[in-house]
């Protein structure tokens, strides 16, 4: 169980290391498609193979059109439960641990829209992460928030909101 929490640690940055806003995606190993394949099986394995593709795919479109399709792209993962998936009352997944199972709960989806926008070029600086409660039903929540001009002044950004339960930005 130890090698395969060091192992998982030691891929999560080399799959899912944001390059520079200016950085070309660089695809990834044929090795770190045998290990998916090997831990998690042929479906994880074609997952990660559709992840890479979409990032190549999209890596020279406008940044806007990268986060709808993102937004549009990881709402595709089931939402189950960390008490269900897991067995944990909270557990945040990777997002390598997100795809391969095929699922995770809000903040897991929120993590995989996050790395997949840094590997699209995205900086960091447009990124955050939101806490939020849904007013309808009062359950805690989380989305990624995406801000067009973070250099902008207060109160004059355009932030976009990406939800698991709406494919709309």
């Amino acid at each position: 169980m130890a090698v395969k929490i060091i192992i998982l640690g030691l891929l999560v940055p080399v799959l899912f290391a944001g390059p520079a806003a200016s950085a070309e995606f660089q695809p990834w190993s044929e090795n770190v498609f045998a290990y998916i394949k090997q831990e998690y099986g042929d479906e994880a394995e074609e997952r990660m193979r559709f992840v890479e593709k979409f990032i190549i795919d999209n890596q020279n479109i406008p940044a806007m059109e990268k986060v709808v399709k993102t937004n549009q792209v990881s709402n595709h993962l089931p939402w189950i439960a960390d008490a269900n998936h897991w067995k944990s009352s909270d557990y945040w997944a990777t997002p390598l641990e997100t795809i391969t199972t095929f699922g995770g709960d809000c903040e897991d989806i929120a993590l995989v829209k996050w790395v997949i926008l840094r590997n699209l070029g995205i900086s960091e600086d447009n990124l955050a992460l939101a806490y939020v409660k849904i007013k309808e039903t009062g359950e805690d929540h989380m989305v990624l928030l995406y801000v067009a001009k973070p250099e902008a002044p207060a109160g004059q950004q355009e932030v976009y909101i990406l939800d698991n339960y709406v494919d709309e930005v």
